[in-house]
């Protein structure tokens, strides 16, 4: 279990999830850009889709000085691509199609008053319908 660091002083270093960094919002969004219709099939009457996401996740720094940031973000499925350097890390011990899970992890830092959006995709394995 991780502690979390609520309070790092001024010119000291430190890692704060997003959420909790009041100068610095967050907007995520995501859409399917493409969808294989039973795609893989496990049993005689059970199909899966192969459904591939495309996302964007926002970051808006509000605060006066820049914002060194380290973001990781969680995806359900397998990561295939993400922006500025970002490092794609997929879960060794989720390997089952249902329950395949990845981690892209950006490091950035975001000027004052300045945005920043970090792009990615991912593809996963949904029941077909």
């Amino acid at each position: 279990m991780k502690d979390l660091l609520k309070y790092v002083p001024k010119g000291g270093k430190g890692e704060v999830p997003v959420t909790t960094a009041i100068n610095i919002a967050q907007d995520r969004k995501e859409s399917e850009v493409d969808r294989k219709l039973k795609a893989h099939q496990p049993s005689s009457d059970f199909f899966l889709d192969l459904v591939t996401l495309d996302g964007e996740l926002t970051l808006r720094n509000y605060g006066k000085t820049p914002a060194e940031l380290i973001v990781d973000l969680r995806l359900q499925g397998k990561p295939l691509t993400a922006s500025d350097d970002a490092r794609i890390v997929l879960d060794t011990a989720n390997l089952k199609m249902l329950e395949r899970t990845g981690t892209v992890n950006w490091r950035i830092t975001v000027k004052p008053g300045e945005s920043k959006t970090l792009a990615y995709s991912c593809e996963r394995y949904v029941p077909s319908r």
